[in-house]
């Protein structure tokens, strides 16, 4: 095992300390879309340690392949748009004070189109300038998923505004990531590096 661990409860597996259903686990971060030159961020070391929510999936390979493929829908399928998508996954990373969801999508937020000033906004609980009112819906219904469901009203709403494909979405999305915030806080994962997760709101105001 390595010295240096991605999470502060768990060793840093390193392949040749994995068992062959590991190791195959692992390849789906080391190779193909994941590890392509153009992936936002990345789930493995260049030792092939995985980071990030890998890094305890790995305990149990078959749940872990399930997760990543779940994922895989989340973050490439959804009809959703990626910067509704994303601010979404801002909202939950900030309330559950998940440092490595800020840090990974802080980047996916900044490459799906949202500048600093408006990520800070999100980040600080604010409706960004310069979003559309489709993109301001999704950020108020999964805030509001985050902390409750809908009642009738709300329901209501949300289903004129999105149908109920977008919906489902939506609220698959938000127990995704406040499923992997758990998963990320119990065993101890951080981020790889300290890169700030979004600038100060008041630099912006």
């Amino acid at each position: 095992m390595s010295d240096s661990t991605p999470a502060a409860r768990l060793p840093a597996l390193l392949p040749d300390d994995m068992t062959a259903e590991q190791r195959e686990f692992a390849a789906t971060f080391t190779t193909g879309r994941r590890a392509a030159a153009d992936a936002t961020f990345r789930l493995a070391r260049p030792d092939g340690v995985l980071i990030g929510p890998p890094a305890v999936w790995v305990l149990q390979p078959a749940l872990g392949m399930a997760l990543q493929h779940l994922g895989g829908e989340i973050r490439y399928r959804l009809t959703l748009s990626d910067r509704a998508a994303e601010a979404v996954v801002l909202v939950i990373g900030e309330r559950e004070n998940s440092a490595f969801e800020l840090f990974a999508h802080t980047q996916a937020a900044e490459k799906a189109g949202w500048s600093a000033e408006q990520i800070a906004a999100i980040c600080a609980g604010c409706e960004p300038s310069g979003a559309t009112e489709e993109e301001l819906a999704v950020l108020r219904l999964g805030t509001t998923l985050h902390e409750r469901p809908l009642d009738p009203d709300e329901y209501g709403d949300a289903v004129e505004r999105l149908g109920h494909e977008r919906l489902f979405e939506l609220v698959t999305l938000v127990g995704y990531y406040k499923m992997l915030a758990l998963q990320l806080a119990v065993f101890g994962v951080e981020p790889p590096e300290q890169k700030p997760t979004a600038p100060p709101l008041d630099k912006f105001v």
